[in-house]
């Protein structure tokens, strides 16, 4: 049984669904909540239709969430990790530049971590209402389905874009560059699980196919004709070639056997090993390319008929529960060197197709007038394993019904120390912000000064849940 508790005394509880109960003023730590909750229990079991999961409950123990804490986490969040979103108010005066750091890095939580249906929703309701972007890292189906739900019926996709609305009006183009280009991306799903069932595939495809619109019928009045539904995108993590056949059989089943439906368009995003030795669970063994693999990897996706454009970037995860800044800081840097072998592998495929093609039209021109696409990876997704711990107090007074409620201002405001000499997502943050920085303002030499810049965004579960959630259990003998 999981009982979901709201201590938050912010307007975003102002109307709390129906399964959530409010902490009384009487509640004021865990231990004042778990009696409080019992009571209930206890109370409700005197009624005559006694429900089974109450029965347990009392015998089997139960989990407590207080939903006050994810909302402070995910606005912890964004301050340690996307400067950007709290940093643009600082142009407002034209004459002055601000030497804060500029990136974003979108959370995508990772459903597995705790796929509670409300813990799940009450991120989506806090992203929505605090307009800060947010989605999902989904490894199964179900988790797919239930996300998917969450993006539509909260519209998370268009969370972060008052940032460049709220400055479209501003004459200076250098402004308009920066806002426009924060890279918070529209889709908000990764399923990130990077060995699938062939099945589970097939399924993915058909959860985000959308319906062909038949354009053969012509009509004079053709505002009344429904307009083009546009194409979804499926992002799609893998570590090996073995995913990249399946994939391929999945999109060409389908094919096969939706006439009527658009298939989505698949992104390729891989997968790369990095080193975890520091983290409580690691995931090395398991999952994640070396760095020599990465060409082949490539080289089977264009075979396979993936496109060049749709292998987007890369991932990694430094395993669950990492206490080292120093492995996120060695990750990036590898992140950075697999990025590059990417690119320049497909630039030379782009190189070799360009060349093809003057072939076949006999056109021969100097090599001063040859101009060659590039390929850009725009993805970086850094994974998760963050401690549970922000550094900005997101835990404080969890489960009590008196706990303050404090702005972006006051979390700045305080100073970021490790608590209990644990390593912090802040200490994190504070490490790597140089290495974001950097990663984004990345150009090659010969790409336009225009193109976008990288995409940041990351995998926290654990980070968004461990100090929401305890569990209640009967102790019969000490």
């Amino acid at each position: 049984m999981v009982s979901r508790l709201s201590s938050s005394q912010s307007p975003l509880s102002s109307s709390i669904p129906p399964n959530v109960t409010r902490l009384p003023a009487s509640v004021t730590d865990l231990l004042c909540c778990v009696s409080h909750e019992i009571s209930i229990i206890e109370n409700e079991l005197t009624i005559e239709e006694i429900s089974p999961l109450l029965e347990d409950a009392i015998d089997d123990g139960f989990m407590v969430v207080d939903l006050g804490v994810l909302e402070k986490k995910l606005k912890a969040w964004h301050l340690l990790f996307s400067p950007l979103l709290h940093n643009h108010n600082k142009y407002d005066n034209k004459n002055e530049r601000s030497d804060s750091y500029d990136y974003t890095v979108t959370p995508y939580f990772a459903v597995k971590c705790n796929s509670d249906p409300i813990v799940v929703e009450w991120l989506a309701r806090t992203a929505s209402m605090m307009n800060l972007p947010l989605g999902y890292d989904c490894a199964s189906i179900a988790e797919l389905e239930m996300a998917k739900v969450q993006i539509q019926k909260y519209s998370l996709e268009k969370t972060g874009d008052s940032y460049k609305i709220n400055n479209q009006n501003n004459d200076d183009d250098d402004d308009n560059r920066i806002f426009n280009k924060r890279n918070i991306p529209t889709t908000r799903i990764v399923y990130a699980n990077p060995q699938r069932a062939e099945a589970d595939l097939m399924h993915a495809l058909e959860l985000f196919a959308t319906m062909k619109v038949n354009s053969e019928k012509e009509s004079d009045d053709s505002s009344r004709l429904p307009l083009q539904q546009s194409r979804e995108e499926l992002w799609l993590t893998l570590d090996g070639v073995s995913e990249v056949y399946k994939i391929a059989a999945a999109r060409k089943l389908f094919l096969e056997k939706h006439n009527t439906l658009q298939i989505p368009k698949v992104r390729i995003v891989l997968r790369i090993w990095v080193p975890d030795k520091h983290s409580r669970v690691p995931l090395g063994e398991k999952f994640g390319m070396r760095m020599e693999e990465i060409n082949n990897i490539v080289e089977t996706c264009l075979k396979s008929e993936i496109l060049a454009e749709d292998i987007i970037g890369i991932s990694f995860h430094c395993g669950s529960g990492c206490s080292s800044v120093e492995t996120y800081y060695e990750a990036l840097e590898m992140g950075r060197k697999a990025l590059l072998t990417i690119d320049n592998r497909l630039s030379q495929y782009y190189r070799k197709e360009e060349e093809e093609n003057q072939k076949k039209i006999q056109q021969k021109l100097p090599e001063s007038q040859k101009q060659y696409k590039r390929h850009r990876c725009w993805l970086l997704d850094i994974g998760g394993g963050f401690p549970g711990i922000d550094g900005l107090h997101g835990d404080d007074g969890r489960f009590s019904a008196i706990s303050k409620e404090e702005n972006a201002t006051d979390l700045l405001k305080k100073t970021v120390t490790a608590q209990d000499t644990q390593t912090t997502v802040a200490d994190i943050a504070i490490a790597v912000a140089p290495v974001l920085q950097s990663l984004t303002n990345h150009k090659h030499k010969d790409e336009d000064k225009d193109s976008l810049s990288l995409t940041l965004i990351a995998e926290p579960g654990r980070y968004f849940v461990e100090g929401a959630v305890a569990l209640a259990s009967r102790i019969y003998q000490k």
